[in-house]
Order: structure tokens, then C-alpha cells, then sequence
């Protein structure tokens, strides 16, 4: 077939499958696959698990190259969290610097904007050291509009 690097080449589609488990998520293989291996997280987050199907361990050997490759568009930041999660507009960095501190682990980026959908500048100083500021009102936010991957 001339296809130099086959295990590099079916890895880039197994993160096509998990791709389309993010944005396909009511497909039936979606669903599926969701109630029976990550129930109360996303794909992203998934683990291995007990007795996983074959199905189940390829698509997760494709989950870290996906993660590599894609970010997140803030739209109201409800569906964000404010670590672990590529959201920053820094195309080179777009995860922060700041270490995650553990009373806001789950915290949510729309608990950093004020009430007019934009960004609260006292609430950044506050948490974030201080080159991470800069990108983060860097990052643009559409409050009308849900969160997404691209």
C-alpha cells in the first residue's frame, strides 16, 4: 500500500474514532461505548477499566495523540474546566502554568468571567501567577454560545 510508518498511520485513526466519539455523542457506538466504559466522564478523561474490549483499548491508545491535537473554543465556560483542559488561545502553550489548586479542581472557566460574559481581571490576579494573565484575556469568549472542540 505504501504506507511507511503503518503503526503511526492507524494510531492518527484510531483518534479519528475518538474524535467522533466527542462530537458524535448520541451515534450508537457513542452511547454505547460511553455507558459501558466512561458513564460520569468524557472520552478525554476515559480509563481503561475492567475487561476492556479490544475495541475499547485501541481507541484509547488514539486518545493521547488526539489530545495533542486539539483545543478548546470558549463559548460561556460552563462546560471548561479551568485545569487539566487545552483552552488558552496560545497556539504554542494553551494550558496554563499555574499549579491547580485543589479546592478548584472542578472549578469551571465561567466562574472566571464577570457577569458581563467578560473576563474578571481581580478574579485572575487573585489565582493565576502572573504570565498566565496575559493569556488567558488573550483568550477570546463568546458567552452566547456553549463551549466546543475544535
Amino acid at each position: 500500500m505504501g504506507f511507511k510508518k503503518l503503526r503511526e498511520f492507524n494510531l492518527a485513526l484510531l483518534a479519528k474514532q475518538g474524535w467522533r466519539l466527542m462530537v458524535c455523542p448520541d451515534s450508537l457506538v457513542s452511547r454505547v461505548l460511553k455507558a459501558k466504559y466512561f458513564p460520569s466522564t468524557n472520552f478525554l478523561e476515559a480509563a481503561l477499566g475492567n475487561n476492556p474490549s479490544y475495541i475499547w483499548r485501541s481507541f484509547l491508545a488514539g486518545k493521547e495523540i488526539l489530545r495533542e491535537g486539539m483545543a478548546k473554543r470558549l463559548g460561556d465556560g460552563n462546560d471548561t474546566l479551568i485545569w487539566g483542559v487545552p483552552w488558552l488561545a496560545d497556539k504554542a502553550n494553551p494550558t496554563l502554568h499555574t499549579h491547580v489548586f485543589e479546592q478548584l479542581k472542578e472549578a469551571k472557566v465561567a466562574g472566571l468571567l464577570s457577569e458581563a460574559g467578560t473576563w474578571d481581571v481581580d478574579i485572575l490576579r487573585d489565582i493565576f501567577e502572573p504570565d498566565d494573565i496575559p493569556r488567558i484575556l488573550a483568550t477570546p469568549v463568546s458567552p452566547d454560545f456553549r463551549d466546543e472542540w475544535f
